[in-house]
């Protein structure tokens, strides 16, 4: 037996092949013809169809600036023809949002899915990426931590601090991008009720009962609906159409190919709504066969591949740091050489807004773009002369060195957060003890040069190791759901219990497994030529110190550049 879910709003069927964007449309007769429906023609998709609201929402200066930032950061920089943008991404995502929510209710007969749930949860997928900056995450992940400590943004006049993330941000553009522009939800058939349920669905509570964007008529949460929040940004599992779509599209444009664009059809295909219990409570959520437990794993070890092969190779972090060290010089600049316009604050009350700043006004946060890079390498302002320096630098392909990458060490090592620095004082320190001749050129002593001459600087003196051109990096790789089986987060039905569904039991398809779910490293980078032989020798010299206890053998004085037990060159 089916569902019994309930319905909540009466409207009109759709036909079996109507988009929702011809739905409202009828319901609008306001609009002009020309604006019923826009296709767009989607490398991945094939055609993606637009409604009017979409329409609206995508001809906006805020949502038009996703064309400007990469959809893979700095990757561009290694793989040439990762030149694509979130625009299309975002488009992607709507796309594949509303199929499958039709597709469920289509299979299903799923009578309490109305037209304005599907709205809504098309609009998510459209939306869940307007608040990313400049080059992505490196923008959430580097840079507001360097100005704002745990990410944490003070409120202005009189509001509350407020947790940076590009899903958070994205909730006060989406705001600013309605109140900005005059839209009105009004006009295309929904209310204050249906917008708190698109920001959920963009950014989930983690427990389905904090989830208020749908109700019933007596005021309680309607566990039904919850199914539609797993969606576009699944908590639960990981496995949504966010990841889907970036999978295929990524490693089409980087030439790396781990995901076929067909998966996901057979996803969908055996996708279905069924009853789950969790804290005594028995709600909705999307559910797959269980003969498709293979394809779910192959999903989650795309996400492992493309970020071990794509999106934290060696080359494409040295360039994030340089990027990063460029954009921290260019928005520590008093003068505000690289600004942004928005409106008057407290923070600003000139209204014009460096770059740490901006995340203050979304008006001006909207305005910066990954051509941030051009406007700096255009200054001729003395303050940003080393910002630019760094840029010349990434575009003659004079990069930061990776000289090393440790994958045997204790694991408390990896917990302790904040620690590289103190990291970085033993790597130094351990090259000082492995060559003492190099902790004399360091702390400045006087040699006497072949010859007699005494004082004179030896060519090699500018190699000694100095901790700020050192960057530690802690690098984790995994399948989605950290050390953890991501597969035990989802539930499975079979094809005799297809209303309820249940977490299948590891032992069932243990031989497909991976040995681990996560890999952890430590690289160190070097930011000067002259230091990286020094650098080579000191992470290879640190790196005894967790090797040697393993029966490596290794002679921490060895440069030959052979690897040692779990350190590579």
């Amino acid at each position: 037996m089916e569902p019994a879910l309930k319905r909540t709003r009466t409207v009109a069927p759709i036909h079996r092949n109507e988009s929702v964007g011809a739905e409202f449309v009828r319901r609008i007769p306001t609009l002009d013809n020309q604006h019923r429906v826009r296709g767009f023609n989607d490398y991945i998709h094939g055609t993606i169809e637009m409604g009017p609201l979409e329409q609206r929402i995508i001809d906006t200066e805020e949502f038009q600036r996703l064309d400007e930032l990469h959809q893979l950061g700095t990757a561009k920089f290694v793989y040439r023809g990762a030149k694509h943008s979130r625009f299309e991404h975002s488009l992607g995502v709507a796309h594949l949002a509303e199929k499958l929510v039709l597709s469920l209710r289509r299979r299903q007969g799923l009578a309490n899915i109305t037209e304005e749930d599907v709205l809504c949860v098309k609009i998510a997928g459209l939306c869940h990426d307007l608040g990313h900056g400049p080059f992505s995450h490196l923008f959430d992940d580097v840079i507001v931590p360097e100005f704002f400590p745990g990410k944490i943004i003070p409120g202005m006049n009189g509001g509350e601090d407020w947790k940076w993330s590009h899903e958070s941000a994205s909730l006060k553009l989406f705001d600013a991008l309605l109140e900005n522009n005059g839209i009105q939800l009004s006009d295309y058939g929904l209310d204050d009720q249906d917008r708190q349920f698109i920001k959920e669905l963009i950014s989930p509570p983690k427990e389905p009962h904090l989830r208020t964007g749908r109700k019933l008529p007596n005021g309680k949460v309607d566990f039904d609906k919850a199914f539609l929040y797993d969606i576009v940004n699944n908590t639960q599992s990981g496995l949504d159409v966010d990841k889907l779509d970036y999978f295929s599209r990524d490693s089409q444009r980087v030439g790396v190919i781990v995901s076929d664009r067909h998966e996901y059809q057979r996803l969908f295909q055996n996708a279905r709504v069924c009853y789950v219990k969790k804290g005594g409570r028995e709600y909705t959520q999307i559910c797959f066969r269980d003969k498709l437990v293979k394809d779910l794993l192959d999903v989650f070890r795309t996400r492992f591949d493309l970020h071990y092969k794509v999106y934290q190779h060696k080359t494409v972090k040295a360039i994030e740091f340089m990027i990063r060290d460029a954009l921290v010089i260019a928005a520590t600049d008093r003068k505000r050489t690289i600004s942004v316009s928005g409106k008057p604050s407290p923070v600003c009350p000139d209204g014009r807004y460096g770059i740490a700043e901006a995340v203050h006004e979304m008006t001006a946060y909207a305005k910066l773009k990954d051509s941030i890079l051009d406007f700096i390498a255009a200054s001729s302002e003395p303050e940003l002369e080393e910002a630019r320096i760094l840029i010349k630098r990434i575009r003659t392909r004079d990069l930061y060195r990776c000289c090393g990458e440790l994958e045997t060490f204790p694991e408390a090592l990896f917990e302790e957060e904040d620690n590289e620095d103190r990291l970085l004082d033993e790597i130094i320190h351990s090259y000082h003890r492995a060559y003492p001749e190099a902790a004399a050129r360091t702390s400045g002593a006087k040699r006497k040069r072949p010859g007699g001459e005494q004082g004179a600087k030896r060519e090699d003196d500018d190699a000694s190791l100095r901790k700020h051109e050192l960057i530690l990096h802690k690098k984790t790789l995994h399948w989605g759901k950290g050390a953890q089986n991501p597969i035990s987060k989802i539930h499975i039905y079979t094809k005799d219990m297809v209303r309820e569904a249940e977490k299948v039991e590891e032992k069932r398809y243990e031989t497909l497994l991976p040995k681990a779910f996560q890999k952890r490293s430590l690289l160190l980078f070097c930011k000067s030529k002259k230091m990286e032989a020094a650098a080579r020798l000191a992470f290879r010299a640190w790196s005894v110190q967790f090797l040697g206890a393993e029966g490596s053998g290794s002679d921490p004085t060895n440069s030959s550049g052979e690897s040692e037990q779990g350190f590579r060159e």
